[in-house]
């Protein structure tokens, strides 16, 4: 699953997280799907843009995360 940039994801993410990651080789569903919803979807917003440019959140693509669950499990975080 990939995700598409919105004003909701963008408020979600920003209030709770400092980096995201994946397991696909794409995180970010593109091209954006703006013209669904107007209101909450814009072509002028992609996900790259604002996390690593604008926030400096970084983007994590390809990850294990079967291997990054257990590691975390095996460090208690």
């Amino acid at each position: 699953m990939v995700l598409e940039p919105s004003v909701p994801l963008f408020q979600f993410l920003w209030s709770n997280f400092s980096a995201v990651a994946g397991d696909q080789p794409s995180l970010e569903y593109w091209p954006p799907l703006a013209t669904r919803d107007p209101v909450n979807y814009g072509d002028e917003f992609s996900l790259h843009e604002v996390m690593l440019a604008g926030w400096g959140m970084p983007i994590g693509q390809v990850f294990d995360l079967e291997v990054l669950a257990r590691e975390c499990k095996d460090r208690n975080r």
